[in-house]
């Protein structure tokens, strides 16, 4: 695996500059980015060493762009603007400049919608009426277990999020955003039909890109890779580890229920966390 070699490219776009993480110098680019299924994503960015003036152009109203990758191939990690109070700059050695952003879905996450019916309103309209209503774009919908309809006289008023994810729990499914795009899935619902198109992990020592132990935790198995972009949370992987529980080789095929990028143009924190629930056995 060349990752366990190279150093990982880093590079943050604020507003219509651009700050390139440097190993060569003390210019230094740091990016974490946690997703967890049901909720709204966060991303933060440090940047150390800015040229002068730089640090008067990052704001709340400032659009930021985070992106990272391998051999000098990119791709966006996060974008959007930064919260509030979240800008911080601290002076010292080196001077660092962080950004708490709001990935742009949060903002979408977040906002306030309404939905009522004096009659029976179907469980599938319900859904689709909330997540355009919040400017977001429907995925694949899973509601084989959902109701028909919704009881008489439904009223919803508040936060999008909160109205999907009653509406999720009643199909006994799980919220995945990719992007813009809202879909509801259900873990135990098997294999996808192109399993060589899903990115793999192993435990092999020659092949090997799991980082360290695969762990179990109550929320499902819980590992760490080499910085991959692949990854997001409702996306299916597959896996091949050792389970010293059991003290037998699994393998098969996960949904990514969380994960965490982190990564630096300088460290060794280049790594993806993801926690991960079984969908289906592997041959």
């Amino acid at each position: 695996m060349t990752q366990r070699y190279e150093q990982l490219g880093v590079q943050a776009e604020v507003g219509n500059s651009v700050f390139v993480g440097d190993p060569t110098t003390l210019q230094r680019v740091d990016l974490e980015y946690t997703h967890v299924t049901g909720e709204a994503p966060k991303g933060s960015v440090t940047l150390t060493n800015p040229p002068d003036g730089f640090a008067d152009m990052l704001h709340r109203d400032t659009f930021v762009r985070v992106s990272a990758g391998w051999q000098g191939a990119l791709g966006v990690v996060f974008a959007g603007y930064p919260i509030k109070d979240g800008v911080e700059l601290n002076e010292g050695k080196d001077i660092t400049l962080t950004a708490k952003v709001a990935p742009n879905t949060a903002a979408k996450w977040r906002r306030a919608v309404a939905l009522s019916s004096r009659g029976q309103l179907s469980y599938s309209d319900a859904v689709n009426q909330l997540i355009s209503d919040m400017a977001l774009t429907v995925g694949t919908l899973d509601l084989s277990l959902a109701p028909a309809y919704l009881a008489r006289g439904y009223t919803f008023d508040g936060p999008g999020w909160r109205g999907l994810r009653t509406l999720a729990a009643s199909a006994s499914a799980e919220i995945v955003f990719d992007g813009d795009t809202v879909s509801f899935i259900r873990p135990e619902r098997g294999i996808p039909a192109g399993l060589e198109e899903i990115p793999y992990f192993s435990q092999k020592p020659e092949t090997g890109n799991i980082i360290g132990a695969v762990k179990r935790t109550d929320k499902g198995l819980e590992l760490t890779t080499f910085f991959d972009l692949r990854l997001r949370v409702g996306a299916r992987v597959g896996f091949e580890w050792y389970d010293r529980f059991t003290g037998t080789d699994q393998k098969g095929v996960y949904v990514i229920s969380a994960l965490q990028h982190k990564g630096s143009s300088h460290g060794t924190d280049r790594t993806t966390q993801v926690t991960c629930r079984r969908a289906g056995s592997l041959p």
